[in-house]
C-alpha cells in the first residue's frame, strides 16, 4: 500500500479526534511477516519503509503494509496483536 493512499484512508477514518490504535502486519517479498501495534500508522509504516529503526523489519526488508485494524483501545489492540501472532 502506498503511503499517500494510506494517509487518505487514515484521514477519512479519523474517529472524531479520539485516540486510535492500530494493529498492523508488514511483509517482504520473501514472505516474512511482522506484526505490531502503534498509535500512528502512517508514521510507523514510513519508518519501516525507510529503514529508520534498526531491528527485525530493517534486517529482513519488511516494507509492505499488508493488513491493519484500527480501534480505540490500546488493550484491545495488544490482545489482537497477540491473537494474530498465535
Amino acid at each position: 500500500m502506498e503511503l499517500g493512499h494510506l494517509r487518505r484512508i487514515l484521514w477519512a477514518n479519523m474517529n472524531d479526534g479520539k485516540k486510535q490504535y492500530y494493529v498492523y502486519v508488514m511483509s517482504s517479498y520473501s514472505k516474512r511477516l511482522y506484526t505490531g501495534v502503534t498509535n500512528d500508522l502512517y508514521r510507523r509504516v514510513y519508518e519501516h519503509k525507510h529503514h529508520l529503526i534498526e531491528g527485525f523489519t530493517d534486517r529482513y526488508n519488511l516494507t509492505q503494509l499488508v493488513f491493519y485494524e484500527a480501534g480505540g483501545d490500546i488493550n484491545g489492540a495488544l490482545s489482537r496483536e497477540k491473537q494474530i501472532k498465535g
